[in-house]
């Protein structure tokens, strides 16, 4: 049986039923015979000519009588079958909806999955605090307001909302391995600190290197190391070296020493002091030339003494300030008969070509107080 209302019945343009008294199994709403009811479904309306007309269906709390959900169905202004817009608001009817489907909400919260069963808890996607924000899962819930992973639509920013290169990553970096793919001669590392690197380990790095400046520190006390486009090398430097070869600084123990070396390669510092004699003279020699250079020109004659004593070195070069004396002879001469140079012996003096260097070292051999010559001699 059913229960019709004739148009004169409608009140203020709509019908309400109060349902705790006799409940209703559904309501047909038509401009057509109700001969032609379809009750499969608990609501239909339908005009004239079979199309579907505009309706809103409200669904009410039954606690409060509060509309929470506003399902908002709307057909094309011309006649059609086709729903084409669907919107669930907040509040009924605001906004209507504007795309194909609308979620209106007033709170932060966009869309709320609840699944059941064993597919998880509760989850959420919630705005963003600033552009670039990417959502993670947590375990619980979704996380967009995270300040760790942003992408800005061109860079990705890794513990920074500014990234300035296509991954910018503020923080320490863990990785197993590093492969680089630049061509040869282009760095494939740039490290853009003015500090030294305390723990720098050589068994990491494998490749060539070409470097104009490199500061090692490793646990070498005061020692610092520079290295200068393989020019310069400099020990115990603050800076840059500013010369040609090799300094020391800070060495005091050895300071206006120079590091000689004999012909098994044994190194060892000695006393660079200078006797140069620059005239045709006999000029003594004295033990307070010990260990000197002994720079002579135009012929000079150094004479050595009998009371030097067994030990004493110095080193004899014959060179020339005036290119018309670069030819001549220094002569060496010994007040006692025994010297010794080359295996041979006896000999009272030695002469030096231009340019020649000998080393002459005293000791006593069979008490006699002879000469050890080696260098450069006639």
């Amino acid at each position: 049986m059913f229960n019709e209302f004739n148009a004169h019945n409608v009140t203020d343009n709509y019908i309400s039923f109060d349902d705790n008294n006799a409940p209703i199994n559904f309501i047909y709403i038509s401009t057509k015979n109700k001969d032609n009811i379809d009750v499969s479904s608990w609501l239909e309306a339908i005009n004239a000519s079979n199309s579907a007309i505009k309706g809103r269906m409200k669904i009410f709390s039954p606690v409060s009588s509060e509309n929470f959900v506003t399902l908002n169905v709307h057909s094309a202004d011309t006649i059609s079958p086709n729903v084409y817009r669907l919107g669930i608001s907040y509040v009924a009817g605001n906004p209507l909806p504007y795309p194909d489907f609308h979620f209106y909400n007033d709170e932060e919260v966009v869309i709320s999955f609840v699944p059941s069963g064993e597919k998880g808890d509760e989850g959420f996607i919630t705005p963003g605090t600033q552009a670039g924000n990417t959502p993670y899962w947590d375990g619980s819930e979704w996380v967009v307001s995270s300040n760790i992973l942003f992408n800005d639509g061109n860079s990705i920013g890794i513990g920074t909302n500014n990234p300035q290169e296509l991954l910018d990553v503020s923080g320490n970096i863990q990785a197993e391995s590093f492969v680089s793919s630049v061509t040869t001669g282009t760095a494939p590392l740039t490290v853009n600190s003015t500090t030294l690197v305390t723990n720098l380990n050589s068994d990491m790095i494998d490749g060539l290197e070409s470097s104009d400046l490199m500061q090692v520190h490793n646990n070498l006390s005061d020692l610092q190391d520079f290295s200068e486009a393989r020019t310069n090398l400099g020990l115990g430097a603050s800076d840059s070296p500013t010369f040609s070869s090799i300094r020391l600084t800070g060495g005091n123990q050895v300071n206006g020493f120079v590091l000689k070396s004999d012909a098994q390669g044994n190194a060892q510092w000695q006393n660079p002091g200078m006797k140069e004699i620059q005239t045709n003279a006999f000029i003594t020699i004295s033990e307070q030339d010990a260990g000197k250079i002994i720079p002579t020109q135009w012929g000079a004659n150094p004479v050595f003494p009998e009371n030097l004593p067994d030990g004493f070195t110095c080193d004899i070069i014959n060179y020339s300030n005036y290119p018309f004396t670069s030819n001549t002879l220094s002569t060496v001469s010994f007040i006692t008969k025994t010297t010794g140079w080359n295996g041979g012996s006896g000999a009272s003096s030695i002469t030096i070509p231009s340019g020649g260097t000998v080393t002459i070292r005293v000791a006593t051999v069979n008490g006699l107080k002879s000469y050890f010559i080696t260098g450069d001699v006639n």
